[in-house]
């Protein structure tokens, strides 16, 4: 059975494979690569003249971490998250990456920390406070996690991810009277918008 990728690692160019978004693949040609910022491979390509560009090292650990991730070995999979931290430690994705993987892991602490410093860096960060609402909520602490998954909203008010998760936390509570959405949620729900897994 395959791994469920961590959410930090499943929208990312080189997790997008022919199952994971239903799609054909499509054929890559050299006017898609000048036009694409990454290649499948994870290079970058220079627009001015066409060569490819190897991934920094720190992309590289990164990606290290989704393969480990998508053959479950979550232990090597934080390890190079963290060596990519190490190396460019003013990107907030790979911080993202870990600490979902601390979340798999059911190393909240260590969570905890990596969401905290992502949402010092931008407190409107969706994937931070969401995964620390569900850290609260499955450490035991489901009040406070209603209160990141509020905030999440209240920060995102159209993030369908968001009134999903709170929708979600209120099912798994029992809360079915507020498991429903207002109007205005409604409104701005629209499947199209789901991320893919």
């Amino acid at each position: 059975m395959p791994a469920i990728l961590p959410l930090a690692f499943a929208n990312l160019p080189f997790a997008q494979t022919p199952e994971r978004n239903n799609q054909p693949e499509p054929e890559a040609t050299l006017s898609d690569a000048a036009s694409s910022p990454e290649l499948d491979s994870g290079e970058a390509v220079t627009k001015e003249d066409n060569e490819v560009e190897p991934p920094s090292p720190a992309e590289e650990a990164f990606q290290r971490a989704f393969e480990h991730a998508k053959n479950n070995e979550l232990e090597e999979a934080i390890a190079d998250c963290t060596e990519a931290i190490r190396l460019d430690p003013g990107t907030t994705k790979y911080l993202s990456g870990r600490a979902e993987l601390y979340y798999e892991t059911r190393k909240f602490d260590k969570g905890f920390e990596d969401a905290d410093k992502i949402l010092e860096a931008n407190p409107s960060d969706l994937s931070a406070r969401l995964l620390r609402g569900k850290m609260l909520e499955v450490s035991g602490d489901p009040d406070k996690a209603l209160i990141e998954f509020n905030t999440a909203v209240e920060r995102n008010p159209t993030s369908v991810q968001a009134l999903l998760e709170r929708h979600s936390y209120f099912q798994r509570q029992g809360q079915y009277d507020k498991a429903t959405l207002t109007p205005t949620e409604s409104f701005n729900f629209n499947p199209s918008h789901l991320p893919i897994y």
